[in-house]
């Protein structure tokens, strides 16, 4: 089973490469026609392959889980390699249902790259919880997580397609230009989707997961350490970009925020959830670190 593990894992990561490949030669040598193009031959071989890695990666984690016993969220090479799936998945959902964000697989591709490629150059031992592990409130701060950091992902790689437009969007111009907060997706017309209007619904999302993330990790902690906050290095990081969230949130909503000045804003929150997550979640020197096996 570890062998069928492997190999799917290095089927993922060719997959992820090929994707990233792909879909850079759609957005910087495909005419910009072809890439508005909802059915775009290159951008749909991009997805393809990006489709085809995601699934030989869920295969890889779910023998992991099947090998282990638990979730595969322990050490640096389950958490990385759940992580780049998470993103990747959530992104797939996404293209699917908002075309303006096919484009965006340069910028997932090479991110699921770079996280199992961080994965695999880790120590694959398996690792088992120990008893302060077992507790529905870490099972759910550490899968809220994950969708967190997918969701500033989709959201910052939203912003960044924003950025880089040729043209502006085709909206209603008795569409609001400030947005509302509807968290039920299903019941948006996505054509009517601007980048800008993605990118602040899927902030707001990630805000929620973030209050969430805190609040389960706050219980978690005072049945492990004996307090709800000790200020770690990740608690720190952690409350600083989800007040991040709630800021850059505001000057949408409150001050009128839109445009460049809104996307570059959201891109430079995207990049501390990513030294949140990855960087001092992974190897800074934290409790959370040691609860991490290397």
């Amino acid at each position: 089973m570890a062998e069928l593990e492997v190999t799917a894992h290095w089927l993922a990561v060719v997959n992820y490469a090929l994707a990233t490949l792909v879909a850079g030669l759609a957005v910087f040598l495909a005419p910009q026609s072809k890439i508005q193009n909802p059915k775009s031959k290159i951008l749909s071989l991009a997805l393809g392959l990006l489709s085809l890695g995601a699934l030989a990666h869920a295969a890889a984690l779910g023998l992991r889980w099947l090998g282990t016993g638990h979730a595969p969220y322990l050490g640096r090479y389950e958490a990385f390699s759940s992580h780049a799936l998470v993103v990747v998945l959530l992104y797939l959902v996404l293209q699917w249902r908002v075309h303006a964000l096919r484009p965006g697989s340069v910028v997932v591709a090479p991110v699921a790259f770079l996280l199992l490629g961080l994965a695999l150059l880790s120590p694959a031992a398996p690792t088992y919880p120990s008893p302060a592990l077992r507790s529905p409130w870490l099972t759910i701060h550490v899968s809220v997580a994950k969708l967190a950091l997918a969701a500033a992902v989709a959201s910052g790689t939203a912003s960044l397609l924003s950025l880089v437009r040729s043209r502006p969007s085709t909206v209603d111009s008795r569409q609001s230009s400030v947005p509302t907060l509807d968290f039920r997706l299903s019941t948006v017309d996505c054509r009517l989707w601007t980048l800008e209007l993605l990118s602040h619904r899927l902030l707001a999302y990630t805000f929620f997961l973030m209050s969430v993330v805190l609040l389960s990790g706050s219980l978690w902690a005072s049945a492990a350490w004996g307090a709800f906050w000790s200020w770690d290095p990740v608690e720190t990081w952690s409350l600083a970009f989800w007040a991040g969230c709630a800021f850059v949130l505001h000057l949408h909503l409150g001050a009128g925020w839109s445009g460049p000045r809104w996307a570059r804003s959201v891109v430079v929150l995207t990049i501390l959830g990513a030294v949140t997550f990855v960087g001092y979640g992974h190897f800074g020197v934290s409790l959370h670190a040691a609860y991490i096996a290397p």
